[in-house]
């Protein structure tokens, strides 16, 4: 439909005229190339929109569990810290920081993942260290309560410490340290164990009991002068057992 042929009168004979698109091959191929070229192009941008949509939506929902899993480290009272095969730091939670005195967290980085634990002698300090250390290297769980932790301003308490073996597919890569403040625990039980050791040894008898009158307690002297023997439950008695009607 686009070619066009009539006469035109040109000096003193007439000529043919033609007009019509000119579709060499060459041009041909030019288009078609262009064509897929282009249409490449589109896909491959799609592609690359999808993917990139793709990648900020999982980076958005990591930073969105990374913020939901800080929150909860910083929400407990016990400090935590993560530690690499080495013993380096690698994080910890603001507890961990409030504890050992420290107000930023690089204070615990690199080499300080274990220098916070306290050398106090053969049962605690360097030895807790290195039975810590090698259940790391080891994927070992270890928990102990006789462990001292240093804060900053040279201060020592006592923790009580246990370490979790962290994998990543499968892989061992670490471990998680919690720890808390015990030592007003540690005091109290050891008034109670002083108290408990007097009680055993007085020539009085002593018992103590519940609110509901059941015995809990009977030193040697009690158990001696009432005849309760010493396999006997206690709980199965109560005081007023032992008392007369009048």
């Amino acid at each position: 439909p686009y070619r066009i042929v009539q006469t035109v009168d040109f000096a003193d004979q007439p000529l043919g005229l033609t007009v019509q698109p000119r579709r060499a091959p060459a041009t041909w191929l030019l288009g078609t190339t262009f064509a897929l070229v282009l249409a490449f192009a589109a896909v491959v941008s799609i592609a690359v929109a999808v993917l990139l949509r793709a990648y900020l939506l999982r980076q958005a929902d990591l930073s969105q569990q990374e913020a939901y899993n800080r929150l909860l480290l910083d929400s407990t009272s016990e400090g935590l810290i993560g530690v690499d095969l080495q013993g380096q730091s690698t994080f910890c939670n603001s507890a961990s920081l409030d504890l050992l005195g420290r107000s930023e967290a690089h204070e615990l980085g690199g080499h300080a993942g274990l220098s916070w634990i306290a050398d106090g002698g053969p049962a605690t300090g360097h030895v807790i260290s290195l039975e810590l250390y090698s259940a790391i290297r080891e994927g070992r769980i270890f928990e102990t309560r006789q462990a001292r932790a240093l804060r900053a301003d040279g201060r020592h308490f006592d923790v009580a410490l246990r370490s979790y073996p962290v994998r990543e597919h499968g892989v061992l890569t670490g471990a998680l340290i919690s720890f808390s403040d015990v030592t007003a625990e540690l005091r109290e039980a050891e008034r109670a164990h002083r108290l408990t050791a007097v009680l055993l040894q007085v020539p009085e008898m002593v018992a103590l009991m519940d609110t509901t009158g059941r015995l809990v307690f009977m030193n040697p002297a009690a158990r001696r002068e009432l005849g309760v023997e010493d396999h006997t439950d206690l709980a199965a008695l109560r005081a007023v057992d032992f008392l007369t009607p009048a």
